[in-house]
């Protein structure tokens, strides 16, 4: 009898934990810039649900924390927050959410190549000749 009103409680905390998973918003991300250089701010935005709190750390290429701030998102589920991209010796990765619900996206520096560019750029050298 005590094994079967276990087994009924346990069934019952599964039921009632179901709808809340089920509707809890997974975290998004989106930055303003993919590519900046130190100094630069960027805006990092997204969404979740309403009125929670989100972490948003910046992670330096040997996953050091150089930058940790958390904003609150409004009543539609939204947030933004600007970030002044520290110094760092490669790309940074960004990362926002709330426990496991998490999202990244990296930020490389340098400037964005052109459209109809490949990005690279050559300066023509002058031969030389030897006597």
């Amino acid at each position: 009898m005590v094994k079967k009103i276990a087994t009924m409680m346990v069934t019952l905390l599964l039921a009632l934990m179901i709808p809340s998973m089920a509707w809890a918003t997974n975290v998004s991300l989106h930055l303003s810039s993919s590519t900046a250089n130190p100094g630069d701010t960027i805006t990092a935005s997204g969404t979740n649900d309403p009125n929670v709190w989100i972490s948003i750390k910046v992670l330096d290429s040997e996953q050091s924390i150089v930058f940790f701030d958390s904003v609150k998102t409004n009543a539609n589920g939204n947030y933004t927050m600007d970030i002044q991209v520290p110094q760092s010796s490669g790309p940074l990765t960004i990362v926002a959410g709330s426990g496991t619900n998490v999202a990244s996206k990296v930020l490389t520096f340098g400037t964005a190549p052109q459209p109809g560019t490949t990005g690279t750029t050559t300066t023509p050298t002058t031969p030389t000749t030897q006597h």
